[in-house]
């Protein structure tokens, strides 16, 4: 009986329906033989599939409507393995192989009979969600169109808070992605460059030929809420197209002052930000300086001045001490974004290092043992217009990022750049030097 229960168990694990052909009802076996050899047709499409177009694989796991398919095809594999194990322990009658035997086979049928059932039907959950966070998130329709082989994305941070999201952006850049080797440049433009020109195109050229001006002040991520108070209907079509008119105008300055042709945007919201963070399991970084959390810089806890700035403290709640660290969403924001003691420079910096901590951490393991958690923080963390039928190419440049030595920045700083004073013509040809060298 301890032989026949064994046999039994292999056969319904490897060939699931052949228990049944040789012990049990034929008419269930034939059902378990004939979907178990689907589901073998099944996974090696999906090989030949990646072998030969590998987007068109990503692409299924990346729209509502494939991953519905494949949700529905684990809820029937994941039910017919699960009835065709508890018909297969019946037929192997553990009860008859002796009573150490009957709990050993019990709990080897639960391992390899049952959980796999259970974890098809989880999965089938997981991809049924993540069709539907998808599609909420990515909502414009077409397809991306790379401007010299690249593709150029608009990369915004703003605080949440209807006060506050989005209006003054205080993290801009440009990725710049090389559409066949998925290479990435990212372009920092610190938030307090000055007089960003507006292309001789932009509805905002009239109004602002000289560069971006005004009496309230001229930083570029004042821009944002400029327009968007005062000169919305420039930009008429931006709702319709998923986007504000201060995302466009911001844009459109970000053109004039890199050079580049963007067509695309993700806005980040910091608070979900963090939230992705821990649901990552956090990020290792290396704290080169003491870092407030809150308030101003003084000699306190340890923490020496920085630039000799001794200031109010009275709302630092904590600092970040140098050294190797494994940080959480709330202390890896603060690390990416700690103003005080520091420049906007090195937060620029700072941001970039968080950016490839966070590109190393993002792994198929990760994604899928914690879904749940990355679902809810990524459905609000970003705005975009990228449309979801690129979804799959970018995810497939996703994996030959990885795959390149992090992300090469140029960052429009002092002592190279003076975002008082800034000479675009020079900006622009560090812009092509920078994407010749990435290729």
């Amino acid at each position: 009986m301890r032989r026949r229960a064994r046999w039994l168990l292999v056969l319904n694990f490897f060939i699931p329906g052949s228990a049944q052909l040789v012990a049990g009802s034929k008419r269930l076996a034939r059902v378990g033989i004939v979907v178990t050899l689907l589901g073998w047709l099944t996974i090696a499409a999906l090989v030949a599939t990646a072998l030969v177009n590998r987007v068109a694989l990503i692409w299924m796991f990346t729209n509502q409507t494939g991953l519905a398919v494949v949700g529905w095809l684990l809820v029937v594999f994941g039910l017919v393995f699960g009835l065709l194990s508890l018909d297969t322990i019946r037929l192997a009658r553990v009860g008859r192989t002796g009573p150490r035997a009957r709990w050993v086979f019990l709990v080897a049928f639960l391992l390899v009979g049952l959980l796999p059932a259970v974890g098809m039907l989880g999965t089938a959950n997981i991809t049924t969600r993540a069709g539907s966070v998808l599609s909420r998130v990515f909502r414009n329709s077409g397809e991306m169109n790379p401007s010299h082989n690249r593709y150029n994305v608009l990369l915004l941070g703003g605080d949440s808070g209807s006060d506050r999201f989005g209006l003054r952006p205080d993290s801009i850049s440009v990725l710049s992605i090389n559409a066949k080797t998925g290479s990435v440049v990212n372009i920092g433009i610190p938030r307090n460059l000055q007089h960003a020109p507006f292309p001789s195109w932009s509805p905002m050229h009239k109004h602002y030929p000289g560069g971006y001006w005004d009496t309230e002040g001229n930083l570029i991520n004042a821009i944002y809420k400029k327009v968007s108070d005062n000169y919305a209907y420039e930009y008429p079509k931006a709702r319709a197209h998923h986007s504000t008119p201060g995302v466009e105008a911001t844009k459109d300055a970000v053109e004039g002052v890199t050079g580049l042709k963007i067509d695309y945007y993700i806005l980040i919201d910091m608070k979900s930000f963090a939230k992705l963070v821990n649901a990552l399991g956090g990020l290792n970084m290396t704290v080169k300086h003491c870092l407030p959390i809150g308030g101003y810089v003084r000699s306190h806890d340890n923490c020496l001045p920085i630039n000799g700035q001794r200031d109010d403290l009275s709302d630092v709640v904590e600092w970040l001490h140098p050294g190797k660290q494994h940080l959480d969403g709330f202390h890896a924001l603060w690390y990416a974004r700690s103003r005080h003691g520091s420049t906007d420079y090195a937060r620029m910096q700072r941001q970039r290092e968080v950016e490839n901590a966070l590109l190393a951490q993002v792994n198929i393991v990760n994604i899928v043992t914690k879904f749940d958690a990355i679902a809810a923080a990524g459905e609000s963390l970003l705005k975009t217009n990228i449309p979801k039928q690129s979804v799959a190419s970018l995810v497939d440049l996703a994996i030959k990022a990885k795959s390149k030595k992090g992300i090469k920045s140029l960052e429009l700083v002092p002592p190279l750049y003076q975002p008082d004073a800034p000479d675009f013509t020079r900006i622009h040809h560090a812009v092509k030097t920078v994407l010749a060298k990435a290729k």
